[in-house]
């Protein structure tokens, strides 16, 4: 029926949307697989969010002086049937597609907020834990509140949930900004998450109040080209003299760190300290330092 085929047209169409340059695109074995499997993750999500099958994982955010942990940012992952963890890659873009991850950022939201305070009950130290939060939550009814609420009946503060939003999200989207400021005005730290990662300019800084700019992997892997660099150090000098945190993501190696400790950024989060670990072995890293 030409219905099914206008579908099937639509779901290779999908495929390549955004792939500069290709314009032709075939429904085969391949799109059928990956619409089973989508449609499969989308039936067992309820399930999966009432018996948390969803882990939320910690990357630990280093100070670049001391070398100690400061901070984290709080990752979901999704433990399937088989005990294998699903990549993020394969059910974030699906659950940001059909109107699911709303559900997701919330349940993440009070994952980390509960986690903060058991460290809080423990006498443990507590350091920020940052969550990401997608446009389709920071534009639903009643966030705000909705969030706060959480936060207060959970019984911590705000400033030690920081919300991380993207710089395209900041950029592009000027309905965001009411909501944003929302969040200031109750005691959130908001961090501008991908900084450089294709919408960066330094005037996207003074769009909202940010509190810490994490500059995306995409800058860092030019450390060691002098224009590279050059563009780096600006940024770092013009988000310190406004007042911001910088925190560099996705650092792998020595001598990116040494760069960015010389030229004053403040954290650094990547594999050269640390990936993404359970709270379990989030706890153990802690310990440590």
């Amino acid at each position: 029926p030409a219905s099914v085929l206008l579908n099937r047209a639509v779901s290779a169409m999908e495929t390549i949307r955004r792939q500069y340059g290709v314009s032709v695109a075939y429904y085969d074995a391949k799109v059928v697989e990956k619409q089973e499997r989508d449609d499969a993750m989308e039936s067992a999500f309820e399930s999966a969010i009432e018996k948390e099958d969803f882990e939320v994982w910690y990357q630990p955010k280093y100070s670049a002086k001391t070398k100690k942990i400061i901070g984290a940012e709080a990752l979901i992952r999704w433990r399937g049937k088989d005990g294998k963890l699903i990549p993020p890659g394969e059910f974030i873009p699906l659950f940001e597609k059909d109107g699911l991850i709303p559900v997701l950022d919330e349940y993440v939201f009070k994952k980390v907020c509960c986690y903060q305070k058991k460290r809080q009950s423990d006498g443990d130290e507590i350091i920020p834990i940052s969550v990401n939060l997608s446009r389709a939550s920071i534009l639903r009814k009643d966030f705000v509140k909705n969030y706060i609420g959480i936060a207060g009946r959970v019984g911590i503060e705000p400033s030690v949930v920081p919300i991380e939003i993207t710089e395209s999200m900041a950029v592009k989207s000027i309905s965001v900004t009411p909501f944003a400021e929302d969040l200031i005005r109750e005691g959130f730290s908001l961090h501008m998450d991908d900084f450089g990662s294709g919408y960066s300019s330094l005037a996207s800084l003074q769009i909202l109040r940010f509190d810490v700019i994490k500059l995306d992997k995409s800058l860092i892997d030019f450390i060691g080209t002098p224009g590279g660099e050059s563009l780096i150090r600006h940024t770092v000098a013009f988000a310190k003299e406004s007042g911001m945190s910088i925190v560099a993501e996705g650092v792998e190696t020595e001598q990116q760190l040494k760069f960015l400790q010389s030229i004053g950024c403040d954290s650094i989060q990547g594999f050269y300290f640390s990936p993404p670990v359970s709270q379990g072995e989030f706890e153990q890293l802690l310990k440590k330092c």
